[in-house]
This record gives structure tokens, sequence and C-alpha cells, in this order.
């Protein structure tokens, strides 16, 4: 105490200071979804007699890919702002998805049924309220799991060309990254807040 006033000095770093997070991530899970979005121009597979380019096909086709493009430009997001802006964008082509699905119910139903459940999934994931960026880390890593999935399915198969390869490994790549970024927000979370000690 000196001159009748208190003193107060802080033990450990301001919690302003846990916010700013490296996010390692970027360039890793940046090049992923990038690469991931150039796979839709590039042949996937063959089909009765020519090679069949994803951008060719019905829109619900593209999902993967346009997310792959959305999670390239949200590695590069520095601010809240951008955040807020993804987390609208990612809730935009969950309902897309979605509508995408009811609208297939009369054509193919079970697999109408699938991408209606997956865009419900992918709603869920993001949420409808306030933006997150763990919910975005999330929505990564559904996003990459049901794409590396589709991508090996097809794979596996005797008509898989070097697109359809080339988009595995780049889904697999963005999984890494987000399940690396949902890493990192965790541990950030973890780290203890500042406390302020009085001398007396």
């Amino acid at each position: 105490m000196i001159g009748g006033h208190e003193l107060g000095f802080a033990v450990e770093m301001p919690s302003a200071m846990h916010q700013r997070i490296s996010r390692r991530h970027r360039p890793f899970s940046g090049l992923a979804g990038l690469v991931l979005f150039g796979c839709m121009f590039l042949p996937a597979s063959r089909g009765c007699g020519e090679q069949i380019v994803p951008v060719d096909m019905p829109m619900p086709i593209w999902m993967p890919y346009l997310y792959g493009l959305t999670f390239s430009i949200i590695a590069c997001t520095r601010s809240s702002l951008g955040i807020a802006g993804a987390t609208l964008a990612l809730r935009v082509l969950a309902w897309f998805v979605t509508v995408a699905g009811l609208a297939m119910l009369g054509t193919a139903t079970a697999v109408g049924v699938l991408v209606l459940v997956l865009g419900l999934v992918l709603a869920i994931a993001i949420g409808w309220e306030r933006s997150s960026e763990v919910r975005v880390a999330i929505t990564g890593i559904v996003v990459s799991c049901v794409s590396a999935a589709w991508f090996a399915w097809w794979a596996m198969t005797p008509f898989a060309l070097a697109g359809m390869w080339l988009s595995l490994a780049s889904s697999l790549a963005l999984l890494a990254g987000s399940v690396y970024w949902l890493v990192e927000l965790a541990f950030a979370q973890a780290l203890p807040h500042a406390r302020l000690l009085r001398a007396r």
C-alpha cells in the first residue's frame, strides 16, 4: 500500500492476449480447400465413353467443391467481421443443400433423404444464431469427412480418374486442417484468465 492506495499487478497474461491465436492451420487448410475447388474442373471419372467433369453435373454435385472454395477464403479471414461473413456463407450453403435434398425427394427419394439429412446436419453444425469460429471449424470437419467418404467411395470404382483421387486427397487435407484449427481454438480457450492480486 502506498499513500493509502492499494496497488495491483497481473500475475498472468491478460485474457485479451489469449485471443491472439496463431492459427497455423491457415496455409494448410486454405490450400486444401482451393485444390478441392479446382478439382471441380478436372475429369473425375469415365462414363459412356467420355470423361465426366463435376462442373458439367447437376448443382448438388458441386457442393463439396463450393465448400472447398468457401474454406479457402475463410482461411484468409483475419477479423471477427470475417468470421461473421464466413458463418453466414456456411449457413447459406447448408440451407442450399437442404433445399436440394427436398427437391430430389420426388425423383430420387433415397438420395434426396441423404442430402436432406446432410443439409440439416450442416445447418446444426454452423448454428442458427451468432457467429462462432469454433462452429466454423466443426463445420469444416463435418464437410471434409462427408466429402472424403463420398470421394473414397467413387475412387474405389474402376471408373475413377485423377480428379477423383485428388478430390479425396484434398478432402483429407482439409479434414486435417480443420481438426488442427479446432485444437488451436480449444487450447486457446483452455488457457487461464488473468487474475489480479492486490498488494497490501
